[in-house]
């Protein structure tokens, strides 16, 4: 399977609104507030806005559809590093997609013109065993844990950071 990355482009964003629409499990993928954006004009505008605040959205594609998309965001200039953040679409999880995506992605920003990133960095939920296995596969080492930081279906889940060193990274 091809898996490939390409920065995101306005004919994603219908297929980013539907997942939003469909996953039943938002809560389960960040510890922030969940904010789903109705209705599409809105959903698209907020899109917009991310992009001009510096925000990098890539989709993912499997043989050329897309089936998710990485974001890297909060640009920290002083300290180069970045939080990233990812998502797939309920039909590629379990095919090893999201592994290849996350490789491909921390080369494209660690390699990115201009900017001379020092650290990536991501936080997940201990119950997230799927995205665990994401960042340790991509060489991500664990930082540090906040306990009980999410409440997850009425149940409490430590928030885990992992992050990965410039130097630590291989192309």
């Amino acid at each position: 399977m091809d898996v490939r990355l390409r920065p995101a482009q306005e004919r994603d964003l219908p297929l980013f609104y539907q997942w939003q629409d469909e996953e039943p499990y938002w809560e389960r993928y960040s510890c922030r507030p969940v904010q789903l954006v109705h209705p599409y004009p809105a959903f698209r505008a907020r899109y917009a806005e991310a992009l001009s605040g510096g925000e990098l959205v890539f989709s993912v594609l499997a043989d050329d559809d897309v089936v998710g998309r990485m974001v890297a965001f909060d640009e920290n200039p002083r300290n180069r590093s970045m939080e990233i953040g990812y998502y797939l679409a309920a039909q590629a999880r379990g095919r090893g997609i999201g592994r290849a995506a996350l490789v491909v992605f921390t080369g494209i920003l660690f390699t990115w013109p201009g900017r001379r990133l020092h650290k990536l960095y991501a936080t997940t939920s201990a119950a997230n065993v799927a995205s665990i296995a994401i960042l340790e596969h991509a060489r991500f080492s664990l930082d540090g844990r906040l306990r009980e930081h999410y409440l997850i279906d009425g149940q409490w889940s430590d928030q885990l950071f992992y992050s990965l060193l410039r130097r630590e990274w291989q192309p």
